[in-house]
């Protein structure tokens, strides 16, 4: 049967670690950028004063939405502290997902959760690597360089 493949190309649902970073980097700008513009820029022109959130917790998410788009840089060049950096930050998000499911938003936090699992995922996940060729000799087991 066909499978509709052209030479050279490899359509895997896992892809490669590269395409993972990037995907994981994508979404993470994606992210960021949509807190910055919809809740840190906004919160932060109210000032401290005219925020029902306390202003720690402004500062706080702008400063991580920044280290992300920075880490997210790193990790599109394949730099072992820009990979390093969005697993931290989307850590930090999970937990922000994660209390944002205890306070009711159940939504909003399942779906943070989701995201943020999936990117971190796409941080951690290794390209399959072959398993080596064992052969048995007649003086032991030795391991050989070729197929089969």
């Amino acid at each position: 049967m066909d499978d509709h493949r052209t030479e050279g190309t490899d359509v895997r649902i896992r892809g490669t670690r590269t395409g993972r970073l990037r995907v994981a980097a994508i979404v993470s700008v994606v992210v960021a950028a949509g807190s910055i513009v919809l809740y840190d820029l906004p919160t932060l022109a109210k000032g401290s004063t005219g925020s029902d959130e306390p202003f720690a917790l402004v500062l706080g998410s702008f400063a991580s939405d920044i280290v992300a788009l920075i880490a997210a840089y790193g990790a599109l060049r394949r730099q072992r502290w820009g990979v390093m950096a969005l697993i931290v930050v989307q850590c930090f998000w999970a937990l922000q997902a994660a209390g944002a499911l205890v306070d009711g938003e159940a939504v909003l936090g399942a779906t943070m959760l989701v995201v943020t699992l999936f990117c971190i995922w796409c941080c951690l996940a290794r390209d399959d690597v072959p398993a080596p060729n064992w052969t048995q000799d007649g003086s032991g087991i030795e391991r050989s360089s070729g197929p089969g």
